[in-house]
């Protein structure tokens, strides 16, 4: 599947929900499931899953707790053969104003290959493949870094980011300076905003990309889920949704590498079977600072 995402646009795919015709951004960063605007889901008259929905909600850096509703509508993109996807919505609630909701990239598996395309006109660059993995969340890929391996998102939504432990050591060993004055929210996953000060970037490399800019998500959050036991007696993995500090000492730093380095690249191809990526960027990318 191509899906075309110029000149800054979000990649949109259009597709049918439950036979309804609706137009779905690809979030890199985005579960694997469906996240669907509260008038997209009445429009495709959606039904939620009475048991699995008791347990849906959002919580918000403990500012907000948003309760949702779960169901299982068929998904139809393209030439793919419709199936059945796991579809979150929350009454009265707009994930987005420019699309009717969003799709991640493992419900997106009937496809074997999803290029994205930034730039029709870019030459041809040298590749970087990075193997992938699949969380309960999103897709993470291996990556080395200046100061080791790191679990590497990707996001056209958010600028680059470090988890708070990485981040330390690029600041011990002299890889980024005193942070700038100015402080912006940043989202964190898709729900919530978290500040964060930008910091110049002198030798921190990700992925053999060097982004100029780092923004540092003070609240260091993450999005965690939690199975809920359904009456047959077997698991499902929708039923809450929050947003925990990370923790333990020994899991493998976290970056992500967002829309101010990604905007630059030709054109990104996510390999559905094998799980990796191929990423086609300048030689020597290095992000712009901040965007709107």
């Amino acid at each position: 599947m191509r899906v075309e995402a110029l000149d800054g646009a979000q990649p949109i795919v259009e597709a049918t929900l439950s036979g309804e015709p609706v137009r779905l951004i690809v979030a890199l960063d985005a579960p694997a499931f469906l996240l669907v605007n509260a008038s997209t889901a009445e429009r495709a008259g959606l039904r939620a899953t009475p048991l699995l929905s008791r347990g849906v909600s959002i919580q918000i850096r403990d500012e907000a707790t948003l309760r949702g509703r779960t169901g299982r509508p068929r998904l139809s993109v393209g030439s793919a053969a419709g199936i059945r996807r796991r579809a979150i919505w929350i009454p009265d609630y707009e994930f987005t104003p420019l699309a009717d909701g969003y799709v991640g990239l493992g419900a997106l598996e009937a496809f074997d290959q999803i290029e994205l395309i930034m730039d029709a006109s870019a030459p041809e660059t040298a590749a970087t493949v990075l193997p992938g993995k699949r969380g309960l969340l999103e897709w993470r890929f291996e990556a080395s870094s200046t100061l080791g391996a790191v679990d590497l998102g990707l996001s056209l939504i958010q600028r680059t980011h470090l988890d708070r432990r990485i981040f330390r050591q690029a600041e011990q060993t002299g890889l980024v300076d005193e942070p700038l004055p100015d402080a912006v929210d940043e989202p964190i996953g898709m729900f919530a905003m978290g500040q964060a000060l930008l910091h110049p970037n002198h030798g921190l490399l990700i992925a053999g990309y060097f982004p100029q800019m780092l923004a540092y998500q003070l609240s260091n959050a993450e999005l965690a889920m939690h199975e809920a036991q359904t009456g047959s007696g077997h698991a499902e993995r929708i039923d809450v949704i929050t947003i925990t500090e990370r923790s333990g000492a020994n899991r493998v730093p976290r970056a992500s590498l967002g829309r101010d380095v990604l905007r630059q690249c030709a054109r990104l191809v996510f390999d559905l079977q094998d799980d990796s990526v191929t990423l086609w960027c300048p030689e020597g990318l290095h992000g712009d600072g901040p965007t709107e």
